[in-house]
């Protein structure tokens, strides 16, 4: 059975080690190729610099290429991260191809499984999201040819890019060109965040599953001590009854559960199979230390850089809301940064449960049961488990769904106190309505636009005046769900 069990889980695994055998030890040629992509990344944040000097009268135009220097800067530190620290990847996978040798009992092999699949889905689900909405984000600026083509108008309607880069070139005679330069950079930098992405969620899903099977242990262990007070008198039982152990469905039972509990009353046995479990929680917990020293500076990057790209965009936005263009621009750059944090919290927050789980579980062991020398180690396991292992960003907070909703609800107060001061602008649409009040037209225009704006600051004012128990609330909605999924 083992080995059935063992070969479907290296057929079902054989692809992912190749992949990982390229990434650690790929050519030189592939270095160079990855280091051209962050080359071509770092030439178009220097051209948007450049851009922003000379724009800086033009604040709208500043404030467009400030969020885009902004997302460039966060491609370039996320794939730069996995250059400087390639030999922490190369252990990280070193161990992970390790621990699938280590990890050989049925259930360990089937929780390792699982893990995987579910670190898979993360990172289809993650790129299907964000390519549509690169896509989306794309043929924005082919609207106005679909139209010259559908609708054709006495001249060519404008054009324009969804970078908005000054070229020092005609950009109606090379349009095309540029047209293709703006999708390769985007494109390449989605393909940047997508790959990086995927790897720390694979990286942190395997130490998620090498906690879960310390805890699945502790929890074996826990029912199997609630066997052993009872043991004895089954035995006894068995004994007194005088049953005949036959060879059929029941009788291979009964003699299992005697083999079961024969071999549970073995203290012996029971602290050796202890000492193995102690040996593999150090093997995770060095896992998750490796993984969180290699992430910290750049988890802490990415959530200042996206708080700025979710600040500025909603920004932009208030003062973009007659330009459909560039608000449907604004609101893709705004979603696909919320999936970039969620996808950077969530990974983490199932580490830090699996890990605070693995505390519970030794709590929860009828330790008093034990001999001393095992009662000695269930204490040190439990004293260590007492912190669990989660990813930081700069030894300032946890990746988490805390920090993801901290994160939101203080951008959401930054975008309530400027919609409220760009506000003032629509009291015009009061004065108009006082000036206008016999034209029936007018008059119906202006109400329907002013009800509108009531209703919008009314309902956004009411998430501001109660975003403490919107925290709570999307706090508990999602240890709910993770719970329930565990």
């Amino acid at each position: 059975m083992y080995v059935c069990a063992r070969t479907h889980v290296e057929n079902g695994q054989f692809i992912k080690k190749i992949l990982m055998i390229i990434l650690v030890y790929r050519s030189s040629t592939e270095k160079r190729i990855l280091k051209m992509s962050n080359l071509l990344k770092n030439i178009h944040t220097h051209t948007r610099i450049l851009t922003l000097h000379d724009q800086l009268k033009n604040i709208r135009r500043v404030f467009e290429n400030f969020h885009y220097i902004v997302s460039s800067i966060l491609f370039v530190i996320k794939l730069s991260n996995e250059f400087l620290n390639h030999d922490k990847i190369r252990y990280l996978y070193k161990a992970m191809e390790n621990h699938w040798n280590i990890f050989t009992d049925e259930f360990e092999m089937r929780i390792l499984k699982n893990y995987s699949i579910l670190s898979q889905k993360f990172a289809l689900i993650y790129a299907v999201a964000l390519y549509s909405i690169t896509i989306t984000y794309l043929m924005v600026p082919i609207k106005p040819i679909l139209l010259d083509v559908i609708l054709p108008l006495n001249e060519s309607r404008p054009r324009f890019f969804m970078l908005s880069i000054e070229y020092k070139i005609d950009k109606d005679k090379y349009f095309v060109p540029l047209f293709f330069y703006n999708i390769i950079v985007v494109v390449t930098g989605v393909a940047i965040l997508i790959g990086v992405d995927a790897m720390y969620v694979t990286r942190t899903i395997h130490a998620c599953s090498l906690f879960s099977i310390i805890g699945y242990v502790h929890k074996l262990l826990n029912f199997i001590l609630k066997f052993l007070f009872y043991s004895q008198q089954f035995e006894k039982i068995i004994s007194q009854t005088s049953i005949n152990m036959k060879v059929s469905k029941g009788g291979c039972y009964m003699n299992g559960m005697n083999a079961l509990f024969k071999k549970s009353a073995s203290e012996q046995l029971i602290y050796d199979e202890y000492i193995i479990c102690l040996k593999k929680y150090q093997l995770a917990l060095k896992f998750a230390s490796v993984l969180n020293s290699m992430y910290q500076i750049v988890s802490l990057t990415s959530l200042l850089l996206c708080g700025a790209i979710i600040s500025l965009a909603p920004l932009l936005m208030i003062y973009e809301l007659d330009e459909f263009e560039q608000l449907l621009q604004y609101i893709v750059i705004t979603i696909g940064t919320l999936l970039l944090l969620i996808i950077l919290c969530y990974p983490g927050q199932k580490l830090l449960d699996e890990s605070q789980n693995v505390f519970y579980q030794i709590y929860a062991v009828e330790w008093y049961t034990f001999s001393p020398r095992l009662k000695s180690l269930i204490i040190i396991t439990l004293h260590r488990s007492l912190v669990p292992c989660s990813l930081r960003a700069g030894n300032l907070c946890s990746m988490s769904i805390e920090t993801l909703a901290i994160v939101s609800s203080n951008n959401i107060k930054f975008l309530l106190a400027m919609y409220k001061t760009n506000s003032c602008i629509h009291l015009y649409l009061i004065l108009a309505l006082y000036d206008n009040w016999k034209n029936t037209q007018i008059v119906f225009e202006i109400s329907y636009h002013t009800a509108c704006i009531f209703i919008f600051i009314a309902k956004l004012w009411n998430k501001f005046w109660n975003y403490n128990k919107v925290v709570r609330m999307g706090i508990s909605y999602f240890t709910t769900f993770l719970s329930l999924k565990n």
